[in-house]
């Protein structure tokens, strides 16, 4: 025969029990929508506010934000990182402080990033970090170099497509199609929904209208306008010098690159 406290104390533990599951229950309810609700807004906000902080002038921070851009596998991530290397570049020419570890830091991301349409860019940047620092530094130099060897190992096989921000957030991309000056990188006249390759692609079709059968000329003003979406604006501009008889094309070259950039 149970004894009526056993009993009780049996009753007891068997509520308890039943309180004690009903209200894991009401957590995994409450919670679960904060884990697995849309929150594409907040990391879309968070990106913005991620890029701005790239360049802070505080070394490990400056470190810290380049690496998490590393969780952003989009054509702005790579872009962003080549801008801030650039502007590192320029500290280095100019006789200003520079860090080679923020340099090195950025390389690993593009070796993370960066795919094979992004090789001849890299390269570009490696011959500009290399003319800079062979002048100041040659253990800096020879270390960059690596850094930049390594770094291209990896980027000249990788063949995966890269997304560009609005299709990684395409709610918002949907709020942004208006044309926005100066709000794209170094071109102040592309359109704020387009990526860099997006922008040479339509740019090149334009080009090819009005100057024609000189293919050189055209891949040259290509890549001097990718080279200011890359890198952003730079006091030392980019320029393309034109050199020829009379009525060998400069002039239509030059109005038609106008026409092309402004419409």
């Amino acid at each position: 025969m149970i004894s009526r406290p056993l009993v009780l104390i049996k009753f007891v533990l068997h509520k308890l029990s039943q309180i004690f599951t009903i209200g894991l229950t009401l957590v995994f309810i409450v919670m679960t929508p904060n884990s697995y609700g849309d929150d594409s807004k907040t990391s879309y906000d968070h990106y913005l506010e991620l890029l701005k902080l790239l360049d802070t002038g505080k070394i490990e921070q400056d470190k810290q934000h380049i690496s998490y851009l590393g969780n952003f596998p989009i054509q702005e991530s790579v872009e962003a990182i080549m801008q801030r290397i650039e502007a590192e570049t320029f500290r280095i020419e100019t006789d200003r402080n520079y860090s080679v570890h923020i340099i090195e830091v950025g390389l690993a991301q593009l070796a993370h990033l960066a795919n094979q349409e992004y090789v001849q860019y890299v390269e570009m940047l490696q011959m500009e970090v290399m003319d800079a620092i062979s002048k100041k530094n040659m253990d800096h130099r020879n270390q960059l170099f690596s850094a930049f060897e390594d770094a291209l190992g990896v980027i000249r096989f990788n063949k995966k497509p890269l997304k560009t921000l609005d299709e990684l957030f395409p709610e918002e991309a949907k709020r942004r199609k208006a044309l926005v000056k100066g709000n794209a990188g170094g071109n102040y006249f592309r359109k704020s929904t387009q990526s860099s390759k997006e922008w040479i692609e339509d740019l090149k079709s334009k080009l090819e209208k009005s100057i024609k059968g000189q293919p050189e000329v055209i891949q040259g003003l290509l890549d001097m306008e990718l080279a200011d979406s890359i890198y952003g604006y730079r006091e030392l501009p980019t320029i393309q010098v034109l050199m020829g008889a009379p009525g060998t094309g400069k002039d239509t070259t030059a109005e038609g690159y106008t026409d092309a950039i402004h419409n």
